[in-house]
């Protein structure tokens, strides 16, 4: 928990730096992190199994499409129990 605790508090202390501070190398750095935001909603890199519900089955059918496992697996069968409970320890503390 304390583990997933500190990388939430990092990613959060990285983006609001970049919102800050865009590179200074993008010359349309302020229009290229509006576009994001936009695009992505506030936090572009959400952490959990249910904010990545969408690309965890996207992943899968395209495995089983191609042929690389037999079919999609129920979402618990992918995830120890423990990350869901932490999951809602984490959404609970927010």
């Amino acid at each position: 928990m304390s583990l997933m605790e500190a990388f939430e508090r990092s990613k959060k202390l990285a983006i609001e730096r970049l919102n800050e501070r865009p590179p200074t190398l993008m010359v349309f750095g302020n229009q290229y992190m509006r576009e994001v935001r936009d695009l992505m909603g506030p936090d572009p890199f959400v952490y959990g199994i249910q904010a990545n519900a969408r690309a965890i089955d996207m992943v899968q059918q395209i495995s089983v499409e191609q042929a690389l496992t037999p079919r999609k697996q129920p979402i618990d069968e992918i995830f120890p129990q423990e990350v869901f409970i932490a999951e809602e320890r984490l959404s609970l503390g927010d």
